[in-house]
């Protein structure tokens, strides 16, 4: 009986629910229809819209330069983010001079991060053979992309087929790749990875009051193409007979009949020119001075009231190189310009490869700071350059203890140059002296202090008189 009662229960609850089915069963058909009247009236919902489609790869070629990735970045660490680059030569041991160079290059980066705020918006390069790490210079890490370059052939560091093995020399072949690199690769090797502009910087630079502005700008708004600190008097003769021999024959326009005829006449009167310069007290009467200004109109140069010759900033045509354009040349362990020049002035290209070809580097340690000077006087206009005396700035090298060269240059705007240089004096030597030196072409002289503990160096120079022109 319960059994029976328990099937009987749900038939039981479906028959009271029985009559409310086909009124549930009418609403869900309104529903739909209603849902269909909509349709109708509002057309079709609107498509979804479509996934983004990802970025086609760029075209090679079509990325800015300043992103451009180069061949040789597998040399370097990190990647380029400025078109700017301040460069150094790293070693932990110099091979020419008793100087162990892990400490220096993180000091002279220190000063860098001290006084130059600019650094941020460079790319600081560290140019070495292997010996040196990231870790081995941190001192800008945080502040400015820093770069580990490697030298190898592809990145300018390698001696001309022409000229290897080199002949030996007191000073090692490291150093002569040195002199070649900054001569002669530096300018392909920068531009191969995407910089425009270059400062160098010695690991043994420093930049000892603030540079309150970006260097960079600075030419470029001033439409400069070099900028230097100091200068030094070298030039050896080799070098000399180089220099006007190229110039000869740009002038001659590589005919070398042309050449060797105006060589002939250029020599009598580069002769005499040079013998009036040397010994002026033999060259004052009015006969003299008329010849002065005889041959150096012959030779294309200028001459003063006085009947002086004045080099033109222009190829010197037959002057000899070293009694005028080369009695200075600029102290280029800090520089800073364009590449562009130095790879797009056909008068530059060429005598860089005549340079290159000559093997002086390697026979004669003809020096990049000799070449540079060259270049620069020949082809560049004056008012395309500028000293810059505003920092104070010192480089020296040493041996056994001692500095046998270079020194520290004051800057206008440093209120502390006088304690920072008598503090130099103190420890290294030499004691402050003035030079009035004139920054550019047109400009009124400046006056700053120069320290050199050893008097017989040739840099930082300042002539006799304590004044340095235009250079």
């Amino acid at each position: 009986m319960v059994h029976r009662r328990a099937l009987l229960l749900p038939l039981l609850l479906l028959l009271r629910c029985a009559p409310s089915l086909p009124q549930a069963f009418s609403q869900k058909r309104a529903t739909r229809r209603a849902r269909q009247r909509r349709k109708r009236r509002d057309g079709p919902p609107p498509p979804e819209p479509p996934l983004p489609l990802p970025p086609p790869p760029p075209r090679p070629g079509s990325l800015p330069r300043g992103l451009a990735p180069s061949p040789l970045d597998r040399y370097c660490t990190g990647r380029r983010r400025h078109g700017d680059a301040i460069i150094y030569l790293g070693q932990k041991q110099h091979s020419s001079y008793d100087a162990t160079h892990a400490n220096t290059l993180n000091a002279s980066m220190e000063s860098l991060r001290r006084n130059y705020g600019a650094v941020r918006d460079a790319d600081v390069i560290v140019w070495h053979e292997g010996d040196l790490a990231p870790r081995d210079a941190t001192a800008l890490d945080g502040v400015a992309n820093v770069r580990f370059c490697l030298l190898t052939n592809d990145t300018g560091w390698a001696v001309p087929a022409r000229w290897d093995p080199p002949p030996e020399m007191p000073w090692s072949v490291g150093y002569r790749l040195m002199i070649r690199f900054y001569a002669v690769t530096v300018w392909p090797t920068l531009a191969k990875l995407g910089y425009s502009w270059v400062m160098r910087m010695d690991d043994d630079s420093f930049i000892l009051s603030k540079i309150d502005y970006d260097v960079f700008a600075s030419l470029r708004q001033r439409r400069l193409l070099y900028a230097y600190r100091g200068l030094s008097a070298e030039c050896p003769k080799h070098f000399a007979d180089f220099v006007t021999s190229f110039a000869r024959r740009v002038d001659a326009g590589g005919d070398d009949a042309a050449y060797l005829a105006a060589a002939k006449r250029a020599d009598v009167d580069a002769d005499f020119l040079e013998f009036c310069t040397k010994f002026p007290k033999h060259c004052k009467s009015e006969q003299k001075r008329a010849q002065i200004r005889s041959a150096a109109l012959k030779l294309g140069l200028y001459a003063d009231a006085s009947g002086a010759p004045i080099v033109p900033q222009a190829i010197a045509h037959g002057m000899p190189y070293c009694p005028a354009l080369g009695q200075f040349g600029y102290y280029n362990n800090w520089f800073v310009t364009k590449l562009d020049w130095w790879l797009g002035h056909p008068g530059v290209a060429s005598m860089i490869a005549a340079f290159d070809e000559s093997g002086l580097i390697f026979t004669h340690r003809a020096n990049d700071l000799i070449f540079q000077t060259a270049a620069i006087r020949l082809f560049m206009p004056p008012a395309r350059r500028a000293r810059l005396v505003d920092f104070t700035y010192q480089h020296h090298t040493m041996r056994h203890g001692t500095v046998n060269y270079g020194g520290v240059e004051s800057g206008t705007r440093d209120p502390d140059a006088a304690k920072t240089l008598d503090a130099y004096a103190r420890r290294f030597g030499g004691r402050p002296r003035p030079c009035d030196v004139v920054p550019a072409a047109g400009a009124p002289p400046e006056r700053i202090f120069i320290v050199l503990p050893n008097a017989e160096a040739g840099a930082p120079a300042c002539q006799d008189d304590g004044t340095m022109p235009f250079f």
